[in-house]
């Protein structure tokens, strides 16, 4: 809703909201994932890496292509190109660099960095003392409130250095879990902190506008995502109606192609918006949504049947990558999520 052209900040919450969830959760997952062998040195780097690209660095070439056709070269085009094609474009902090082709690609930019020294991040915070890491939190959140609002977006929000934050705290959370993964709720005690929890995201959302920039953009969203994460993993039955919700065939597919709606729906609005521009309706902003959402279900559902084949021949000459078992009950919610 916020890139729909609606003319409100509103729904800027949303966006900021769930950029930030997923750098934490993703840091969490990974931990879960992972925690035993590179406790055991037996983790390999190169096939982790290799993994997260085979993911998402084909649909990321796809759709800078698709975005340089639709938009244009534009000024330095080489250069910049360049940075997208290795993944670098969010370490310059400049608008023109981190959102050059398809924007949102600077997502992968930064979540590639935060992959490449998770293995480092989980040993410090797996055994450094809590004072140790508040402090160092607390350092970031005094030198963010430092940073100029001119440069918020490209040091806070896009940067890998300030989202590695946001990954650690992951870390931190999966610490906490490991001590008190035991803990569990009843259905009806289930369902009172669901209330609390989103009683918790209501609040936020309104004051959410009144808080300074540089905190919109790095710390106000930790103490919910926590404890959001905290409650789900610690669970073992999601009776509840959130947990209900969550089973729903439709949030199942979206929690399984989170990553290519992610990354296609910026160009998909653009196309529809151009198409609606062209027509006269550019202001009919319920059609443009329902027109948006169409496109892009149908580019990701072609994208995922003409990499199929595709898929197939890179399993050949990659290793094998064991997935997080989704079926033990304490990770199920994670199922519909990422």
């Amino acid at each position: 809703m916020s890139h729909i052209g609606i003319g409100s900040h509103h729904f800027d919450f949303g966006g900021d909201c769930g950029v930030a969830f997923f750098f934490i959760l993703s840091g969490f997952v990974l931990s879960l994932r992972y925690s035993k062998e590179l406790s055991s040195a037996c983790f390999s780097p190169r096939e982790f890496i290799t993994k997260r690209l085979r993911n998402y660095y084909l649909l990321h070439l796809l759709t800078l292509v698709g975005a340089l056709v639709i938009y244009g070269l534009g000024k330095r085009a080489f250069c910049k190109i360049i940075c997208n094609l290795l993944l670098l474009q969010s370490w310059i902090p400049i608008p023109d660099f981190f959102f050059y082709g398809n924007s949102v690609a600077w997502f992968l930019s930064t979540i590639t960095f935060l992959y490449i020294i998770f293995a480092f991040m989980f040993k410090f915070i797996s055994v450094a003392k809590p004072i140790w890491l508040l402090l160092i939190l607390a350092v970031y959140l005094f030198v963010a409130f430092l940073i100029p609002k001119t440069y918020a977006i490209g040091l806070i929000y896009i940067h890998p250095i300030s989202r590695a934050f946001d990954f650690g705290l992951g870390i931190i959370i999966w610490r906490i879990y490991s001590i008190y993964s035991a803990f569990s709720l009843r259905s009806w005690q289930g369902s009172m902190v669901e209330f609390a929890l989103i009683t918790l995201y209501v609040l936020l959302y309104l004051v959410y506008p009144y808080c300074p920039l540089t905190y919109k953009l790095s710390s106000v969203f930790w103490v919910p995502h926590i404890l959001l994460i905290l409650y789900f993993s610690s669970q073992q039955h999601f009776d509840t109606p959130l947990g209900k919700l969550l089973r729903t065939p439709f949030l199942q597919y979206m929690g399984n192609h989170t990553l290519e709606i992610f990354l296609t729906h910026q160009l998909c609005i653009y196309v529809v918006t151009r198409g609606l521009v062209h027509i006269g309706y550019d202001d009919y902003y319920v059609l443009k949504l329902c027109l948006s959402v169409i496109l892009t279900t149908l580019a990701v559902a072609v994208y995922g049947k003409a990499s199929c084949q595709l898929v197939r021949l890179i399993k050949k000459y990659c290793c094998p990558v064991k997935k997080i078992n989704f079926s033990t009950p304490k990770c199920e919610f994670f199922k519909y999520v990422l």
